[in-house]
């Protein structure tokens, strides 16, 4: 009897191999020949895959030894894809379970202070009740004629000259079932589609000093399909922008703009927290001087600090407000009362000197010239910490 071993070549085993060869020789290939590794070796991939899938199946290697490739493509029955192979053989094939619903919910810097509880409206499917999960009044059901039966789609994706990429997409007519209900079995309310949409309320947590992007997982609370575990509602909780304070991780941070007079001769001033008390705040006349950009803090009135019930502290940057102009008539009494001027201050011009305007600074129309206000006055904010 001849025996037939183009197969057994084309994973470069003997003919007596058995299923630990089989398998040590598929994956070394398999790897080394995949389409997304090397899209020019699709066709020997296909054949790998091929040689693998049969002779690894006891029946389909019986057939094959006997009658070669000519008896498989006649009595070896339905054939997987070279992708599914490859998937169910490295563990990599689709989680039997829906996919994740993920929503980005806006919060409030008042909700992370105080903690609060949110009700989210959403939609999601859920088995029908009519047909209990059979798409149909009976459970006739045909294999799908778009994917035939794999439950996926194969498309080729450019990613450069020369260079693409094959993929596997879901099956937009079985929606990766596999199979679809005939057109006249289909339910009344799910229209065979199995499942119908249904409003689903949730509660929504969120703890004192919950972090932007922190993610509130409801297990197995998203789309149902029938014969799967239904995936997961994930909440990614998204910080809003405050007008008064900026979160700098449990600290809080406010700007406060305060006139010559509070600077040197002391300041009263109330502030309003997150969670509606006021502080008041104040400095010593004669004994406390507020410079230009200074930084106090407040401790233990920022955000309450995770895994703990300690908080972080309120962080306050003063801005001065000078004048634009003062009056001749006040000058040398104003000099009498604030410390001398620099020596340099008393130098006179002659000469040696070359004289040039000090001008107001506008934006110059040149992008080059032109300084970024909000660049400059980063290195002046108050992100110390």
């Amino acid at each position: 009897m001849t025996k037939h071993t183009k197969f057994y070549d084309i994973l470069g085993v003997k003919y007596d191999a058995d299923s630990s060869a089989l398998k040590k020789a598929y994956k070394r290939l398999a790897k080394k020949y995949h389409p997304d590794k090397n899209p020019d070796t699709e066709e020997e991939f296909k054949k790998i895959s091929m040689a693998y899938e049969t002779l690894s199946d006891p029946l389909k290697k019986e057939i094959y030894d006997i009658h070669g490739e000519q008896g498989i493509n006649e009595r070896g029955g339905p054939r997987q894809s070279p992708m599914d192979i490859f998937n169910m053989f490295f563990n990599t094939q689709k989680s039997n379970k829906t996919a994740d619903t993920i929503y980005n919910l806006e919060i409030t810097l008042e909700e992370i202070y105080n903690g609060a509880i949110k009700q989210l409206s959403l939609q999601k499917n859920v088995i029908c009740k009519l047909c209990k999960g059979i798409g149909g009044k009976e459970s006739e059901e045909i294999i799908c004629v778009v994917c035939r039966g794999e439950g996926s789609t194969e498309t080729v994706r450019q990613l450069a000259p020369g260079m693409t990429q094959r993929m596997h997409m879901l099956c937009n007519n079985c929606g990766g079932k596999r199979k679809v209900t005939e057109i006249k079995y289909k339910c009344d309310k799910c229209n065979g589609k199995r499942v119908v949409l249904e409003k689903k309320i949730l509660e929504v947590n969120i703890k004192k000093g919950t972090r932007n992007g922190q993610k509130n997982i409801f297990h197995k609370e998203g789309n149902q399909e029938p014969n799967i575990e239904s995936g997961d509602i994930v909440i990614i909780f998204v910080e809003k922008e405050h007008s008064v304070y900026k979160r700098n991780g449990s600290n809080i941070i406010t700007k406060m703009d305060i006139n010559l007079t509070e600077a040197l001769c002391g300041l009263n001033k109330s502030i309003k927290t997150l969670d509606n008390r006021k502080l008041f705040i104040q400095t010593i006349p004669g004994k406390e001087v507020i410079q230009n950009s200074e930084i106090k803090v407040i401790k233990h009135e920022g955000l309450v600090c995770e895994n703990s019930s300690k908080r972080g502290d309120l962080i306050i940057q003063f801005f001065v407000d000078f004048p634009k102009s003062i009056s001749l008539d006040i000058i040398d009494e104003l000099e009498l009362l604030l410390p001398p001027k620099n020596d340099d201050e008393f130098l006179e011009y002659d000469n040696t000197y070359e004289k040039v305007n000090l001008e107001n600074y506008e934006n110059l129309d040149n992008e080059d010239e032109y300084i970024d206000e909000e660049a400059y006055h980063s290195t002046h904010s108050c992100a110390t910490q």
